[in-house]
């Protein structure tokens, strides 16, 4: 059965293809090859202090693949994902809190 798209699955899914792109540019620069990138992002709601439902939290879960002579370790992965969190401006663009859970 399709998953019905809901705006809540749809924000929750521009967060992983931003910080994507901020990933795998980082690793090419450190010489690393990222053969598959693939993220089970999941959004909670909850409501503000004004009572409005807003996107209270986005945990990206991001599974790597690396090919070729490098491959990075789990501290360099954990760094790799601050760093490209830190440059993403949609992270940056809304309240949203972005957690990262790197699956291994």
């Amino acid at each position: 059965m399709r998953a019905r798209w809901t705006r809540k699955r749809g924000l929750s899914r521009r967060f992983p293809a931003a910080t994507c792109c901020g990933f795998l540019g980082l690793a090419a620069t450190q010489g690393y090859c990222v053969e598959s990138y693939i993220d089970n992002a999941s959004g909670e709601m909850a409501r503000n202090a004004q009572q409005q439902w807003v996107m209270s939290t986005v945990t990206l879960r991001p599974l790597l693949q690396f090919s070729g002579a490098r491959a990075p370790d789990k501290a360099a992965i954990a760094l790799l994902h601050h760093e490209a969190h830190v440059a993403c401006f949609i992270a940056h663009s809304v309240k949203t809190e972005v957690r990262c859970e790197p699956l291994y």
